[in-house]
């Protein structure tokens, strides 16, 4: 499934963070939280957030 790019955690938590910094007013930490909640895969959830909230 990962070659035909269905499972993508970091792919997902990049979208996953832009929509949230968009639309709410919750930090990198909750947002972390969020997507580990959603089964993302941690490195990645940390990856985004360190990325797109700096």
């Amino acid at each position: 499934m990962e070659k035909e790019k269905l499972l993508d955690d970091q792919e997902f938590a990049n979208a996953f963070v832009r929509d949230r910094m968009e639309f709410s007013t919750k930090g990198p930490q909750i947002l972390i939280q969020e997507l580990i909640k959603k089964r993302c895969a941690t490195s990645a959830s940390r990856r985004s957030c360190c990325r797109l909230y700096v």
